[in-house]
């Protein structure tokens, strides 16, 4: 993602979004014993944060690049 990004195939705000996906999914393959074990509580705080943070991220991404004068 970080070449995609040096290669200007993607800007940083969708670089930074599919690094944020793919964080989460490494970070569920990793611990899948975890995931599947664990109280439902402890897995939706898990998932709320990523979800959370993914949605700033994505926010941040569809403002424009200048803000246009009045």
């Amino acid at each position: 993602m970080i070449a995609l990004y040096w290669c200007n195939y993607l800007n940083i705000a969708t670089a930074l979004s599919f690094a944020v996906a793919l964080l989460k999914l490494v970070a569920i393959v990793f611990q899948l014993n975890w995931y599947r074990t664990a109280k439902f509580h402890s897995v939706t705080i898990f998932e709320t944060r990523f979800a959370l943070f993914y949605i700033a991220i994505a926010a941040i991404s569809v403002l424009p690049a200048r803000l246009p004068s009045a």
